[in-house]
């Protein structure tokens, strides 16, 4: 069975998205912190892309897209389609589906990126 070593004190707030449809094109909204569910999590970030240390170029911009992990409980209404942040201007956005570790509904493991600069 798994088990962190570590406990879960960093605080996070799941946003979760708010779908409306303008001229039949879907748009995503998203609250704000202070209206969001909290979590706890343990935040581990690599502090660069995937290729650490390299930034990327789009459309002459130059962004740096950070990556992180994060391991919390496991909530099932917490999906790719939502955001996590720490605060409205420190916003991550899932990558993938959030892993459901040994498919036991305790734990759950969420790969993150945000993404600053002009991008």
């Amino acid at each position: 069975m798994y088990k962190t070593n570590e406990p879960y004190t960093t605080i996070m707030y799941i946003k979760k998205p708010i779908l409306t449809y303008q001229m039949g094109v879907e748009k995503r909204e998203y609250s704000k912190c202070e209206n969001s569910d909290k979590i706890n999590c343990l935040f581990k970030t690599f502090g660069g892309t995937v290729n650490i240390g390299k930034e990327k170029n789009v459309n002459g911009i130059i962004s740096v897209e950070d990556t992180a992990i994060i391991e919390t409980w496991y909530r099932d209404d917490i999906t790719s389609a939502c955001r996590l942040a720490f605060s409205d201007a420190e916003v991550y956005e899932i990558i993938g589906a959030p892993e459901n570790i040994s498919m036991r509904n305790k734990t759950m493991k969420i790969r993150l990126k945000r993404i600053k600069g002009g991008a």
